[in-house]
């Protein structure tokens, strides 16, 4: 079966609760502080990459505390894929077959299985400079946030040839002042709690 399709089979298989996961949830700690996650997977990630991406959403919703949030973009345009509220279930198997889920995780399915084995132009582009400003407009909650990146921090936009960050070039602390550095405006600062 090839990965493509492995990755749609796992997604629909959580979908409709065939988890491998059972009993009760473990990682929700008593005292435990809720919290809001904010995923960003690069365009042209590669498949194994993909289907670690989705386990980790399976795992967040499975083992949370109920109520926590999770939205999933793909990168470097920032587009939304779905926003996860996790349900207050019994077990991990009655999370995943929440009726609120349905629709985000079918999303979620479509979105991964489209993107699997195909490299895009944008090299697994973030679009760092933009994270801040993503994180700020779709911010829910007061909960602490945390921000996975799935992709390269190094930065290669093309239409900033001129600050091309591969092949071993950084930016010298002079260009820090630079009007014309990508990084030196319009960069939104991540809330105080953010664990990236």
């Amino acid at each position: 079966m090839r990965r493509t399709n492995r990755f749609v089979v796992f997604f629909l298989a959580v979908l409709v609760g065939c988890s491998p996961k059972s009993g009760p949830i473990g990682n929700s700690q008593p005292g435990q502080k809720n919290a809001e996650r904010f995923i960003f997977l690069a365009e042209g990630t590669e498949p194994d990459q993909i289907t670690a991406a989705g386990q980790s959403v399976q795992d967040i919703i499975t083992t949370t505390k109920p109520g926590d949030v999770v939205h999933v973009l793909s990168a470097p345009r920032h587009h939304h894929i779905a926003t996860i509220v996790v349900p207050d279930a019994a077990t991990p198997n009655a999370r995943l077959r929440h009726k609120a889920l349905r629709r985000p995780l079918a999303e979620l399915a479509r979105v991964f299985g489209s993107q699997a084995g195909h490299r895009s132009s944008a090299r697994l582009q973030l679009a760092v400079p933009q994270i801040g400003a993503t994180v700020a407009s779709l911010r829910r909650t007061d909960y602490p946030c945390q921000v996975i990146l799935i992709g390269t921090p190094i930065f290669d936009d093309p239409q900033n040839p001129g600050w091309k960050f591969t092949d071993g070039f950084v930016p010298r602390d002079g260009s820090l002042r630079d009007a014309r550095f990508p990084f030196a405006n319009s960069v939104t600062p991540f809330p105080a709690s953010t664990e990236v």
